[in-house]
Parts: C-alpha cells; structure tokens; sequence
C-alpha cells in the first residue's frame, strides 16, 4: 500500500495522506538497523559512551574516544578548500556564444558561493558522510520582491540538509528513487506563507498543531500545547515526488487534507533538489549506508577495555608500605615533602645495629602493576595501528612521520596509504560539482537576463545594435577610402571598439543557448577544482615538470619550425596534447587554443622571404618610401597653399561679418532711439492725463463742499422758524390758561 500511493493516487484526502505516512514509515523500517548505527557514531564523536564504557564516580564515559580524533582527521583531509567553479565549452569547438555562456555561469556560480556560507554547508556535510556515511544537501530558489511586488533579485542557495530529516522511496541505484521527503518543523508564519495560495487557509491553519519545539526528538514527552507563538513548530513532511513531478506538503497530526501541494516548483531535470548524498561506505546492492564505526567498532571496544585496565592500574599504583614500634616518627617521614628533613627519636639506635631506617618499614611490592602496564600500554599501540590501517589513515595524513624515513618513502606512504581517503575524496569533488550543475540550472531556468547582467558585470549588445555598429563601421570605411576621412587616432580607436562589439553575440543568442536545456548540456560542460588545499604542491610539482618538459620540447622542435621541416601548427597541436596531459587549468588550455586558431587562420598565407628576395624587399621599400616622402612635400605645398587662400577668405569673410556687426548695431540704435521716444511721449501724455483728472476731481470736491453748505444753511433756517412758530404759539396759550 505504501508503495503504491504516489501511483494510486487514492481518492480521499485521508487516504492520501496515510499512503504518504505508510510510504515513509516503511523506509524508516528498511534504514533501521543503519539509522541505530548512526545515533550510536553521534553518541560515540560526541563523547557518549561504547558497551566497554568505564564508570568512574558514577559517571560512564568513552575513556579513550579515538573516534572523534579520526573524525577530526578525516574531515580536513576530505575538505579544506572552496571548490571553485570551471565552466567551458563541452568540446571546445569555435563556439563564440557557448564561451561566453560558459564564462556568465562560471561567473554566476561563482558570485551565488560567495554570497553566503556554502563552505559551512560542505563541512556539515562531510562531518555526516564521515560520522554516519550520509551527507544530504539541497538546493533552494530565494526571489526577492520590492514593495510594488516586482521581481528585485534572485538568488540559489545551498542547504545542509541533517542526515535524520530525509527519507526516501525504494531504490537499488540513486536514479531508481520515486521520491523524497523532508522532515520540518515549521512556525506559525511559515505555514502562513506555505498555504498563502490556499483557498481554506485559514481552516489549515486552525487545524494545524504546533506543539513541537525547534529541534524535538519526536517523543511525545517533547510535545506541549502550552508552548509560545514563537517556540511552537508543527511537523511537516515535504515530499517529491518524482514520478507526478510534484511536492506535497502533509503533516501527520493533520489529516483532514494535505497543506499544500507545489508543480515541480524547480524545474530540475532530475526533479530532486538535492543531488545523490555523499557516503563513505555503501553496499552494491543497496542503497542503506553503512557507518565506518561498524568496521571497527570492535577494536574501539578493545582498545576501550585495554584503557579501563590501564586506568584501574595506575589507580593502584601507589607506594604504600607497612612500619611498627617507631609511633608517628616513621609517618611523619613519610608524610614529609621533597627535600625536607625529619627530626627522628632514636636514630642512634640505627647507628649502633648497622643498620638503617629501611630496615624498619616494608614496602607493598609494585613490579608487578608495572609491567602489566607496560604491556597494556604496548597493546593500546597496537590496537590503534590497527585501527589506522583499518580506516585507511596512514600516518603522513595524521602528522605522524618516522625520521628515518628517506623522502621518498613518505610520499609513497602517503600515495599508497591513503587511496581510500582519496576515494572519499572524489565523492567530495563530486558532490561539490553537483550542486554546482544544480545551481546552474535552476539559475539558467529562473534567473531574468537582467539579474544575469547585474550578478555578472557582463554585458552584451542586442542584435539591433549589432547591426547599426555593423553599417555604423562600414560607412566610415567607404568614408575612409574614398578620402572624406582621414584615419585619426580616435577615429582608429571608434573603429576597434565596433570590432569588439561585433565579435560579441547578441543578447538574444546568449539568452536563448541559456534557457534551452538540451542545447546547453551539449555545448557546456561545468565542473569543479580539487576541495583539497593539499593538491597544490602536486599542481606546483606538475608545473615544475611542465615547464622542464616546455624547455626540452622547444629546444628540439624550434629548430625544425624554423627550417621549415616541421609546420607551426603540427608542432602546436603536439605541444597541447603534450599541456593537456598536466591539467593546466581552463586559462592555461584556452590559450593554447587560442594560439591553435591563429595558427589555422594562417597557413594559407606565404612562407618566410630568403636573404635576396628580403633585401630586394628593402630596396623597393626604400623607393616607396622616397616617392612617398616626394608625395608628401607635394601635398604639403599644396596644403600651405590651400591654407593661405582659406586664410585670405576667412579674412574676407571676417570683414564682412564685422561691417554687417557695424550696421545692425546702427539699427539697433535707431530702433532704441525711436523706441525711447515713443516712451517719453506716452510718458508725456500719461502726465497730462492725470493732471486733467486731478483738476476734475478738485472742482467736483468744491461742487459738493458748496452743495453740502447750502443745505446745512437751508436746515438751519428751517430749523430757526420752527422755534419761532413755537414759541408764538407758547405765548399764545398763556392768558387763556390764566
């Protein structure tokens, strides 16, 4: 049923979900016994303890954790170098687009490792592959969006994968596995990104249990709902699967539906995102690793229990003795410090016998204890000679050298010795190259050209602008030749950079050779330099060869070039099967083909002149060079000549520009003249306009200051009558009231 559920596809959420669980349950079953062995290697580098542990004062202990110490050994041996990317062309081929693809991926790769800590991902694992033989790494796409959600930047990164998190189909090769998964512990705002697309979100959300920390061991005693927002993770299992092409998301406490599910959201040719683990130790039939502590754990255990006894021993170890009839004097002597002397009762008593204080204490005998260590300690040697030679470090890798040797015996020990180191060594290379090739395919599939140009500094004309530098630089040479121009430094140095323009390619050809897969596997090949710091006194010694090699070659083949027995380009074609065999690197062996192509382009051109025909050579050169010297004075002559009448019209010309200068400077006198009296007439009859209102205006003031008078004055002689009529009347009144 496991088995069968990526090909079933069951019909119900549930039943989905349970094939996926019952898929990874039984490679867990299939990995077990491997998965123990691995926990128990952790335990033992770190510290833990073997079925042989001492427990001293209540504590158990590895006594003697060697190891850890080979652990230590074998890592830096493995990996102590960046691997830097080589990107070229498949066949070297004369392919102008496919070098400079080659060269953009190289130096994209190059930019992406230098980004972030890829080295670190490497150490973490090789430290796996070298303690539980499982190193797992994958690939990750990061696009960065700016505020208006537009892409901003893209990056490829690398991820140490633990070896416990990944799980796999069923599978005798790499290529056989149906898929992957991934054990996470995600939080709250990672599962909000992962179901952002989702319809029900919010169910999935409230569905979701986050009752794990960030690195539980999957107990139940490690769970709690009473964990914070930001320590809560809920487990999720990431599955690739191969075959559908497609990722599921599905968490084992939620079986209502699966989070999410992504189509192939990288593209890959290969569909994982990780490339095949590196391991030390894997059966040919099987895919299940094995740990190098299985190959000798018993001598670990051994020279541990060799160990233990050393350590009982020499815990026995002690001078001890026995003494009577001479009280505390004896005690005090044997309690005394080194150097310090003790007041002794009775020492003459010693005197007198012949005899001396020796006589009166005996002594526990401890030869025994000592050679029983000294023939341990001889075993414990030889158990870890052993144990070298078991695992493949010699002793030049563990710094250990013999004086006596002669240099020439250590480099054999160290050729021979360590082939096994060397193995685990190419499986380093290899997986470094694999995530190198990861890197470029994602980046070629996803990566806009723009963040090419931008990660690179590289950039390339358009065809469009290809094609204008093209009739650009063909009109200057028909200039050119026909005398309109003449060649300048500039203009020679215009004319080379439209050269190099057009030797470019297009953008459109280099964009289209990178995101055609099947193409760009065929005309570029990329690779990885040695991981080993330790390859660079070979590369040096290889040069040291190579250039010896250089000078012998030179010195027999350079004279049969000159004699002309031998062609120039036959001799450089043997030179580079000859370079080729010291893996000079990619700028050495680009040269040499440079140097190849030059030579091709050439040969149709005429052999070198004897001493006659160069000396006839030079005597009709001479003459050229007369008659070009006569022809220059000519033109010289001519050019004076010419300079003096273009000199006689420009001063023509000149005093005719200075008296058409004198005459628009009369004009523009007389207009500034005109122009002023104009101005001073407006001027003028603005003057007499406003006097004219003022007189206006002051006769109507008068005129209403004489009205308003005339008015006051008629007011008041009425105002004068109507007191008279009223007091008439007044006077009236009085005698009839009398």
């Amino acid at each position: 049923m496991a088995d069968a559920a990526p090909d079933d596809q069951p019909q119900s959420e549930l039943d989905f979900i349970r094939a996926w669980l019952d898929a990874i349950e039984l490679s867990e079953k299939e990995e077990k016994e491997w998965r123990s062995n691995a926990d128990r290697a952790c335990e033992t580098y770190r510290g833990g303890t073997l079925n042989t542990a001492i427990t001293l004062a209540g504590t158990s202990l590895n006594t003697f954790n060697l190891f850890h110490s080979n652990i230590e050994t074998m890592v830096p041996a493995l990996y102590n170098s960046t691997p830097i990317p080589d990107v070229r062309r498949r066949f070297n081929d004369d392919d102008p687009v496919g070098r400079e693809v080659s060269e953009l991926i190289e130096r994209a790769i190059s930019y992406q490792i230098d980004a972030y800590d890829f080295d670190n991902t490497m150490l973490s694992c090789v430290r796996d592959m070298a303690i539980t033989s499982r190193g797992v790494a994958r690939v990750r796409y990061i696009p960065s969006f700016d505020k208006e959600n537009k892409l901003a930047y893209e990056e490829v990164t690398c991820e140490y994968v633990p070896w416990k998190t990944m799980r796999r189909g069923p599978g005798r090769i790499w290529d056989e596995v149906p898929w992957l998964a991934f054990e996470l512990y995600l939080s709250y705002s990672e599962v909000e990104k992962l179901v952002a697309d989702e319809k029900d979100s919010a169910a999935i959300l409230k569905g979701m249990k986050f009752t794990y920390t960030a690195e539980p061991k999957n107990s139940p005693e490690q769970q709690s709902d009473n964990l914070s927002k930001l320590a809560a993770r809920a487990r999720v299992w990431e599955i690739w699967d191969k075959d559908n092409r497609q990722v599921h998301f599905i968490s084992p406490d939620y079986t209502q539906r699966r989070i999410t599910t992504l189509d192939d959201p990288l593209e890959l040719t290969r569909f994982f995102p990780v490339p095949r683990p590196i391991s030390a130790l894997i059966a040919p039939d099987s895919l299940v690793p094995i740990t190098l502590l299985q190959i000798y754990e018993r001598l670990l255990e051994e020279l541990n229990e060799v160990q233990r006894r050393i350590l009982k021993l020499t815990r026995q170890l002690r001078v001890r003795g026995a003494y009577a009839g001479l009280g505390d004097d004896v005690k005090q002597i044997a309690e005394a410090d080194d150097g310090e002397l003790v007041a002794l009762s009775g020492a003459e008593m010693f005197a007198t016998t012949g005899g001396g204080i020796e006589k009166a204490i005996t002594w526990f005998p401890i030869d025994p204890i000592v050679n029983a260590l000294e023939q341990l300690v001889l075993q414990r040697d030889s158990i870890k000679q052993t144990i070298y030679e078991v695992t493949g470090l010699s002793d030049i890798i563990r710094g250990a050298t013999n004086p006596q040797e002669t240099a020439t015996a250590q480099q054999i020990k160290t050729q021979w010795g360590s082939l096994r180191i060397q193995k685990m060594q190419a499986e380093v290379a290899r997986f470094a190259r694999d995530l190198f090739r990861m890197k470029a395919e994602i980046m070629c599939k996803k990566f806009s050209p723009q963040t090419f140009w931008l990660m690179t500094n590289v950039q390339y004309p358009t065809a469009q602008e290809k094609q204008q530098a093209q009739m650009q630089f063909q009109q200057g040479q028909q200039a050119v030749q026909s005398g309109q121009l003449q060649m300048t430094p500039e203009l020679q140095q215009k004319a080379q950079e439209i050269q190099e323009l057009l030797a470019k390619p297009a953008q459109e050809d280099v964009v289209k050779l990178l995101k055609n897969d099947s193409i760009r596997g065929f005309r570029v090949d990329i690779e990885s330099d040695s991981t080993i710091r330790g390859d660079l006194q070979k590369n040096q010694e290889q040069m040291s060869l190579f250039l010896q090699g250089t000078a012998q070659y030179a010195q027999a083949v350079g004279p049969l070039v000159q004699e002309g027995a031998m062609p120039e380009d036959i001799a450089v074609e043997i030179y580079s099967a000859f370079c080729r065999t010291f893996r000079l690197g990619k700028q050495a062996e680009d040269a040499l083909d440079r140097l190849a192509d030059q030579l091709k382009k050439g040969q149709g051109q005429p052999k070198k002149p004897s001493k006659e025909e160069m000396q006839l050579q030079v005597e009709q050169q001479k003459a050229q060079v007369q008659m070009q010297m006569m022809q220059q004075q000519h033109d010289l002559k001519m050019q004076v000549m010419q300079a003096d009448v273009q000199k006689k019209a420009q001063e023509l010309e000149f005093e005719k520009q200075k008296l058409d200068l004198k005459a628009r400077e009369l004009q523009i006198n007389v207009q500034a003249a005109q122009q002023q009296a104009a101005l001073d007439q407006q001027n003028m009859e603005t003057k007499a306009n406003i006097e004219q209102q003022n007189l206006m205006m002051n006769a109507q003031s008068n005129q209403v200051q004489h009205d308003l008078g005339m008015e006051a004055m008629q007011t008041k002689h009425d105002l004068g009558l109507q007191t008279m009529a009223a007091k008439a009347k007044q006077a009236q009144q009085r005698p009839a009231a009398r």
